[in-house]
């Protein structure tokens, strides 16, 4: 390593308890004498599931970085997709992906995934109302009617298993209810963007069965200019569909089904080119290069067509001593992407297109409790299975067709898992956690490049090498990946006081290694790599101070990642995927929501974030550059969010809520290679918004990116040219929201 851990990590540690012990004794000193006024939504208790306990818990009493946000908060920070809260937590960059609309790019602690590919498991996990998906497709989703979202940072691998080595994205519906329901929300927007969102529920047997339906549908024509043919783009047409039914057979049994269908047919991903193809004219300058954010130059818009379909039963039977939970589910994804122009630039040198179909079913069965009565020890023990089929196929169109190469792969894959996690009341004040999970999984699959796969008729000869094959080949027909592992937790939370608590805590986490099914010379070995391994340790503290008025969360951390997965994309535009030996990460995060007087509110998140390898293994780097000064792909060093809410009671006309944010990110390595790099962040968001006395009607206006900030998600340098995925430009509009009952 080029530098010390030992130094940073102490530093983090310490500025954690000063700023706790510090501002918690002087904002409790200024409010001591002021009455508790009307909380801010972001200071209601939020009730959170995640640890799978037999009781609902308070956020603030959790021992683990976590930020949580309700209904009522994603409402009021115009959250419309589960990437906006990235912006809103530290260390947490959510984005897409470069090439596949609407695949999430999540990274938390400077670990994650920009590829699209499903055979690259992501270090952090998406589990949605208890269910990992094992593919991304379609999970980066309208965040209308959805109850919570947490974002647990750091390894998650006792309670969730592999692929949590950055983290989880816990999301969880509301669910049907016995009270009447009747919602409507419709937006409208640049870009002739128009969303409609309805849902509706209520009892249907009295006190036994309920129901409740909601319907989400987007229309858009785009919030870019392609200036090469003259058109819009970005549009986008989204429809989410979700019946949902509660059975009560007894009072002791919750029967939930939940079921969601969803539609997406968009434009391609909006590449751009930043260095001048020399190729051709670089004195060209018609040709968008970088320029505007709402601009670019492509020679087609691409053709991307998304359906998913999910069934969930979850069983509830609640005992004396505890709560039996089973989660069966079923899911199918299918994406398939045309004429992705590739090269960005407005000449057709590089298009893409791929398809990627994934079908899943899993089944977690657990019992959370109080055995043999005792109140002080709580444990949780469950099983579970997972398993899921994918092909993948995609097609590289070169010089407008000249040559085309395709390549894919087909995967099974299989999972069970046993695990435990217990918590036993050592004092009042003091609490003690351990947790274990073991793991087992299989992967078994072809992979195969060249004249012997066909995109169109989704066939593979994956027994016979390819005449054009580049490079050495060997028949890829049983390729197969055994892993087992070990994930435990140990924890020590201590509250000197009820509104205070500090925690410490060492856990491991894995991520499962596989078969890249983007390999543009397959080989014996190529295609496979190894499980990535993460030693986690993190001390925090959280705090409520100023009769709750004020929260506080601190936390430092440090992961040391053993065989780290990294996917490196070579000049062919295909990728490798290397396990870079070791790697270390460490930070510090700061989470502050303080109600300033009774009609203002202050949100602060910041986080601090650094790190490096001992050693890459088989990566060519750049001239100059060496391991020991290579920075780790997507790793900001600090990241900032800050936000005001005003609230002004009109009385008899309602009220008035106004919201500005404000969101930093540092530049940041945009490949693991270093030979390129995206830009600091800084973008502002307005909101306005009018709530009427009944508190049925909210009328707002909002603006996003408001300075046009060219955000860009992805890098990657191919052949002669680098180029970009921004994300979305300037954006604006007015909402109207209305509740029947």
């Amino acid at each position: 390593m080029k530098k010390s851990l030992k130094k940073p990590l102490v530093a983090a540690v310490q500025a954690g308890i000063l700023l706790s012990t510090g501002l918690s004794t002087a904002i409790q000193y200024a409010h001591a004498e002021e009455p508790r006024a009307k909380r801010s939504a972001f200071l209601e208790e939020i009730i959170v599931t995640s640890r799978k306990r037999s009781v609902e818990e308070n956020v603030q009493d959790i021992p683990a970085a976590l930020s949580a946000f309700s209904e009522d908060m994603l409402d009021a920070a115009f959250v419309d997709t589960i990437t906006d809260i990235g912006k809103m937590t530290p260390n947490v960059t959510l984005q897409n992906t470069g090439v596949a609309p609407g695949v999430p790019s999540y990274f938390i602690r400077g670990q994650g995934s920009s590829s699209s590919i499903p055979s690259d498991d992501p270090p952090v996990a998406t589990i949605f109302d208890g269910v990992t998906f094992g593919t991304g497709n379609g999970s980066n989703m309208t965040t209308f009617d959805i109850e919570s979202i947490e974002v647990l940072r750091g390894p998650q691998g006792t309670l969730f298993g592999k692929n949590t080595t950055g983290g989880a994205v816990v999301i969880r519906t509301a669910r049907a209810g016995f009270e009447t329901l009747a919602d409507v929300k419709i937006t409208a927007g640049s870009g002739n963007l128009v969303d409609l969102a309805a849902r509706v529920g209520g009892t249907i047997i009295e006190d036994r069965v309920a129901g409740k339906l909601s319907v989400f549908y987007m229309d858009r024509d785009g919030n870019y200019d392609n200036v090469f043919l003259n058109q819009d783009f970005g549009a986008a047409e989204n429809t989410v569909i979700r019946p949902y039914l509660r059975v009560t057979p007894s009072d002791e049994l919750t029967l939930d089904l939940l079921i969601e269908s969803g539609d997406i047919n968009s434009h391609a991903n909006p590449f751009k080119q930043i260095v001048p193809d020399v190729r051709v004219d670089p004195t060209d300058t018609d040709v968008e290069r970088s320029g505007d954010p709402d601009k670019v130059a492509l020679t087609t818009n691409g053709d991307n067509d998304m359906e998913w379909d999910h069934a969930i039963l979850e069983a509830v039977y609640d005992t004396d001593n505890g709560v039996f939970t089973s989660i069966t589910a079923v899911r199918q994804a299918h994406q398939i992407l045309k004429d992705l122009d590739a090269d960005g630039r407005g000449n057709d040198i590089f298009r893409l297109d791929f398809d990627t179909d994934q079908e899943q079913f899993s089944q977690e069965v657990r019992w959370a409790g109080t055995p043999f009565s005792n109140k002080d020890i709580d444990i949780t023990v469950g099983a579970y299975y997972f398993s899921q089929e994918y092909v993948y196929r995609e097609r590289r169109a070169l010089s407008g067709g000249l040559l085309n190469v395709a390549l894919g792969g087909d995967i099974e894959h299989d999972v069970w898992a046993v695990f435990a996690r217990g918590n036993w009341k050592v004092t009042d004040q003091v609490t003690a956690s351990a947790g274990l999970r073991f793991t087992d999984e299989t992967k078994k699959g072809k992979v195969q490049n060249g004249a012997t796969c066909d995109f169109d008729t989704q066939s593979c000869d994956f027994a016979t090498p390819p005449p054009d094959a580049m490079g050495p080949f060997a028949a890829t027909d049983d390729l197969e990946v055994d892993s087992s592992s070990v994930t435990p937790y140990l924890g020590i939370q201590w509250f000197p006081t009820e509104d205070a608590q500090i925690y410490a805590s060492w856990s491991k986490g894995f991520r499962s290694g596989g078969l890249n099914v983007r390999t543009s010379t397959p080989t014996r070995d190529e295609p496979l790599y190894d499980d990535e391994e993460v030693n986690a340790f993190e001390v925090g503290g959280k705090f409520e101070m100023a009769d709750g008025r004020v929260r506080l969360n601190t936390a430092a951390f440090l992961n040391r990642y053993d065989d780290m997965q990294r996917t490196v994309v070579i000049f062919d535009g295909s990728q490798q995927v290397r396990n870079a030996a070791s790697a270390d990460m460490y930070g510090l995060e700061i989470d502050l929501t303080a109600s300033l007087t009774d009609n203002f509110t202050a949100i602060v998140a910041y986080g601090w974030l650094d790190g490096g390898y001992d050693e890459f293994n088989g990566i060519a780097l750049p001239p100059g550059l060496d391991v020991a000064s290579l920075e780790i792909d997507k790793l900001s060093n600090n990241s900032v969010s800050v936000a005001g809410i005003y609230d002004l009671d009109l009385g008899d006309n309602g009220a008035v809520t106004l919201r500005a944010s404000y969101y930093h990110l540092d530049e940041r390595a945009g490949d693991d290679t270093n030979t390129a790099f995206l830009d600091q962040l800084d973008m502002f968001d307005l909101s306005a918004t009018w709530t009427s006395p009944s508190e049925k009607l909210r009328v707002s206006a909002f603006g996003k990116n408001l300075t046009n900030t060219n955000e860009e998600t992805s890098a990657a340098v191919i052949s002669l040219f680098d180029v970009r995925t921004p994300a979305k430009p300037r954006h604006y509009g007015i909402e109207v929201q209305y509740s029947f009952f």
